[in-house]
């Protein structure tokens, strides 16, 4: 979370897309073909994949931060 011109924004990056599982053609060595979950790479093919993780994670943060209650006022910290 940071200030950019006085806008506050949350934003997520994923250093490790692996942890992150998405449906892709998967080619056997028998030559056979099926659809499965696979651990995610880092090509722009998963672009999608990546919005959908960061916003999902962006709305959680967001959740979470809507149920604290500040201890002082702004006035009171300055």
């Amino acid at each position: 979370m940071y200030d950019k011109y006085s806008c506050l924004r949350v934003e997520t990056t994923v250093n490790d897309p692996r942890e992150f599982k998405v449906y892709r053609d998967v080619r056997h060595k028998d030559g056979t073909i099926s659809r499965r979950r696979v651990p995610m790479g880092k090509s722009i093919s998963n672009l999608y994949r990546y919005a959908e993780i960061s916003k999902a994670s962006n709305r959680r943060f967001l959740d979470a931060m809507q149920d604290i209650v500040p201890s002082k006022s702004l006035e009171e910290l300055a």
